[in-house]
């Protein structure tokens, strides 16, 4: 019986997160936090304790969007996982931030006729 639990133990080890990490780099993840929302934004970067720094991210709550936050850090004690975002949608992408750009646009235009 030893010997079998002593076998499977050798097949066995732990995987190193970093090379996944690395391929995700530049790409649309999502990020689940234990707490239930999800964060939605390209991963920019990370670091050895596994912190996340996402930009153009959007929050989610129960699976619908709660709002546009632009650039987040992530601390790692919050992440439950990580994964691509294969929902992503690139043309409403677009549409998104040319609406906010406008929005910008025509606030600081406001701002200075007043």
């Amino acid at each position: 019986m030893s010997s079998k639990k002593k076998s499977k133990k050798k097949d066995q080890f732990p995987l190193n997160p970093k090379p996944f990490l690395k391929q995700l780099l530049g790409c649309r993840v999502v990020v689940k936090l234990k707490w239930g929302e999800d964060y939605r934004g390209e991963l920019f970067a990370f670091d050895e304790f596994m912190n996340f720094h996402l930009v153009d991210a959007t929050e989610y709550l129960s699976g619908e969007e709660n709002g546009y936050l632009g650039e987040i850090l992530i601390r790692c004690n919050n992440v439950l996982y990580i994964r691509e975002d294969f929902d992503f949608d690139e043309k409403k992408n677009e549409e998104r931030k040319a609406e906010l750009e406008d929005n910008i646009f025509h606030n600081s235009t406001i701002k200075k006729e007043n």
